[in-house]
Formats: structure tokens, C-alpha cells, sequence
């Protein structure tokens, strides 16, 4: 008998993501923005933003959308975006970026990125 997890196993994982990160966060590292001395722009982000769909390779993916100007309120490197809950207590899922230098008063943008989770082999 093969490998296999279902759809639903998988939606459920994605699901959590979608429904509880309220914050995304662009940092200077990538701990968990608990005391916001690292996150230096961030933005409300609401589960319309997540979005559920079958994986580019195999298993399932959730894709967090562009967001086009999101406010920098500190100057610093950017090097990580964080979705996490609203104080930034539990960090559900992390990603690299381009490293970049932003400067308080401007304005950022992120492109659309996915969390994939693959089928099992």
C-alpha cells in the first residue's frame, strides 16, 4: 500500500493558518515578533488574503496575496515576512525576502508567496 494523506488533513493545517494569522510582519530576523523590536512594517492581513489550493508539485498549498503598500515604521533591514497573530505572540508561518534596506516613512510592497505541503513518498 502507498503513502497518502487527505485533502482534508492537509486543508486543516492550512485552514489553521488562514484563520489565525491577523498580522503580516516584515522583520529583521526571523524570531518571532513578540516584543516588535524586529518588525519594522507590518499590515492587517484577513483570511480572504489566504487562499487554498492543490500544490504546484503535489499535496496542498496556501497562498498569501500580493499586498502593494504597506507602511514601514522603522528603519531597518528587511530580511524575513512573518504572518502571525496580532501582537505577534505565535508566528505561523515564515519566509525569507529579498534583503532590503526600508526606511521609516516609506512604503513597501510584498508579492504573492505560497506554503506548500507535499504529498508524502
Amino acid at each position: 500500500m502507498g503513502k497518502a494523506i487527505s485533502d482534508a488533513a492537509f486543508d486543516a493545517s492550512l485552514e489553521y493558518i488562514a484563520n489565525n494569522c491577523v498580522r503580516l510582519a516584515i522583520t529583521t530576523d526571523e524570531s518571532t515578533p513578540t516584543n516588535l523590536t524586529n518588525m519594522i512594517a507590518y499590515i492587517a492581513v484577513t483570511s480572504n488574503q489566504l487562499t487554498k489550493a492543490d500544490g504546484d508539485s503535489s499535496g496542498r498549498k496556501v497562498t498569501m496575496a500580493a499586498v502593494s503598500s504597506i507602511g514601514v515604521n522603522s528603519t531597518g533591514y528587511a530580511r524575513h515576512i512573518v504572518l502571525c497573530t496580532s501582537g505577534g505572540s505565535s508566528l505561523h508561518l515564515i519566509t525569507t525576502c529579498t534583503s532590503q534596506a526600508l526606511t521609516q516613512g516609506n512604503y513597501v510592497a510584498t508579492p504573492a508567496f505560497d506554503f506548500e505541503i507535499t504529498d508524502p513518498t
